[in-house]
């Protein structure tokens, strides 16, 4: 029997850990039988439980530490890394920091600008003037709410769209304008990219474009929009089981 797996999971622009909570419950029941340890999902600041942090001192070096902690504090090895979304601009600089003890890491959907460009960068020229509409510094980086629908729903129950827009939160800016760097990532770690054929929020063209970038070395096309952790979550539970 090898090592159990423990399991980091990041959450989206916008989201919380909630986001993950269908997730963690079916591998949770998978537990021990498919070697599973522990399974950590951390509210980045300003996101969930944390929503009150001064959101517009909130840098990308303080996701980082949202991740990096709870693994160094737990001591935890074999450690899987999954982003979802926006979490792709900075989980390759959450597995640097934690070097050996990263397995793989895996992008759902993973944002992941061109070397030095910004998240910021990767948004349309209409989206950047609703955002900017906002005063993003003081009030965080957010869209009108039928752009969200727009974005997200697709493949979401009615129900689970008005939750999920209920539950949306402004993201902090400054990890918005960080340029992104994976030189010293990229062939380093074993990385599966999932990407998401229904995706409005980050096309698939675009999404093939950041496999490339990543030289992952597994690529799989699953059947689902941007919010499948919430419209299928077995079939990304099932996913993760079968990329450990």
């Amino acid at each position: 029997v090898g090592a159990m797996i423990n399991v980091v999971l990041v959450h989206d622009a916008w989201h919380g850990a909630w986001s993950w909570k269908g997730v963690i419950e079916l591998l949770e029941d998978a537990g021990e039988s498919r070697g599973i340890g522990r399974i950590i999902a951390p509210d980045l600041p300003g996101h969930g439980h944390r929503l009150f942090d001064e959101i517009r001192r909130i840098t990308q070096d303080h996701y980082v530490n949202a991740v990096v902690t709870p693994v160094q504090v737990n001591r935890l090895t074999d450690v899987v890394l999954v982003g979802h979304g926006f979490a792709g601009t900075f989980l390759p600089q959450v597995a640097l920091e934690l070097g050996d003890v990263v397995r793989r890491v895996v992008f759902i959907a993973g944002l992941l600008p061109p070397e030095g460009k910004e998240a910021y960068d990767t948004l349309s020229f209409p989206m950047k003037l609703l955002v900017q509409r906002n005063r993003p510094i003081e009030n965080g980086v957010t869209l009108p709410r039928f752009v969200f629908r727009r974005m997200l729903c697709n493949h979401l129950s009615k129900s689970q769209t008005e939750e999920l827009l209920s539950r949306l939160a402004p993201d902090p800016y400054l990890p918005w304008r960080v340029p992104i760097s994976r030189q010293s990532f990229v062939g380093r770690f074993p990385t599966t990219y999932l990407a998401l054929t229904h995706d409005r929020l980050i096309p698939l063209g675009d999404q093939r474009l950041y496999c490339r970038s990543l030289e992952a070395s597994e690529v799989v096309d699953v059947d689902g929009g941007h919010e499948i952790l919430l419209s299928d979550p077995a079939k990304i539970s099932q996913l993760l089981l079968e990329s450990v």
